[in-house]
């Protein structure tokens, strides 16, 4: 392996102090996965989806992935990447399922870690390719040569595997399985990027992913949304959290919803907009009649408030 030493030993200066930029949230779209009482698990999305700079909401999208049986995937952010890694981890379970023909033997936790490992690989594959390639340099060479190199090269390049960003990515892994002891669902909530975390949402019984999080997260907590709530009002809640997140800029209009019963199986109850006209419906009804509410409020608060405010009203005020 040809290897030029004075192409890196070229002086420079000292080297700045690398600070992680703070989390910057998914552009585009919002996931929710939430379970109820008899351990169904509600899925309800959007269609939008991130391509590099590019954002489109396509009539058909693939933004959940059944993995198994008992398992299923929501995805935010980078599309490419996204797609890459749910192909990974068909070809692993595929694998598996050759040697052993049972679907429990995917813990819905052993699927995130899955996840997080397949993206660390892309990541390192990256790395390799575009700071380590051009010095005909891979990570074990880079490791085990160290002591060939210099010093400026050794910080130089280390500092570029530090600062290296991937495409923000958001994941949402969901299912049923006995890791437990008995059949149980989880749902796991995965960040990668500049922000990287992975947290289990059993406790609260839901996760949200995309740049509708606040606005979905928010309007459940409100809700005093848990885990316990029968199959019907965990379906209307989630799907009122994501019609409440489109104030979001990124998040489509078009919604899907999807469940997966206390035994397994992945079904598609449909656009909410086409084929559940009236889920729409019963939702309209009740922001009209907040928004009524809201104004027979603010009605008895002015009558209430005449003479005790010590300013004068403005003329700028609105009715």
């Amino acid at each position: 392996m040809s290897f030029d030493r004075k192409r890196i030993e070229k002086p420079r200066g000292p080297m700045p102090i690398y600070r992680k930029p703070p989390p910057k949230d998914i552009d585009v779209t919002v996931c929710i996965a939430a379970f109820s009482g008899d351990g169904s698990i509600f899925a309800v999305s959007d269609r939008m989806l991130t391509a590099d700079d590019t954002t489109y909401e396509p009539k058909v999208s693939k933004k959940v992935f059944q993995l198994t049986a008992l398992c299923f995937a929501m995805n935010a952010g980078h599309d490419g990447i996204q797609a890459e890694i749910m192909g990974m981890m068909q070809a692993s379970i595929n694998g598996a399922m050759e040697q052993k023909k049972d679907w429990f033997q995917f813990s819905v936790k052993g699927m995130a870690d899955s996840y997080v490992e397949f993206h660390n690989q892309i990541k390192r594959k990256r790395i390799s390719d575009s700071i380590l390639a051009p010095f005909n340099l891979d990570q074990d060479a880079f490791i085990s040569r160290q002591k060939e190199l210099s010093d400026i090269f050794i910080r130089d390049i280390s500092d570029q595997v530090t600062r290296f960003e991937m495409p923000e990515t958001a994941t949402i892994i969901a299912g049923i399985d006995n890791s437990t002891g008995s059949i149980e669902p989880h749902i796991y909530a995965i960040k990668r990027g500049r922000y990287e975390s992975v947290v289990c949402c059993d406790a609260s019984g839901y996760a949200v992913v995309g740049a509708g999080e606040r606005h979905a997260d928010t309007y459940l907590m409100q809700s005093n949304f848990t885990r316990h709530f029968r199959n019907t009002k965990t379906l209307f809640l989630c799907y009122a959290a994501k019609r409440r997140s489109e104030v979001a800029p990124g998040v489509g209009r078009q919604t899907d919803i999807r469940v997966m019963g206390p035994a397994g199986g992945f079904s598609f109850l449909g656009d909410a907009k086409s084929q559940l006209p009236g889920l729409a419906d019963i939702y309209d009804k009740m922001i009209a009649t907040e928004q009524t509410a809201e104004k027979e409020a603010v009605y008895e608060t002015d009558e209430y408030m005449k003479g005790k405010l010590p300013i004068d009203k403005s003329g700028s005020d609105q009715k």
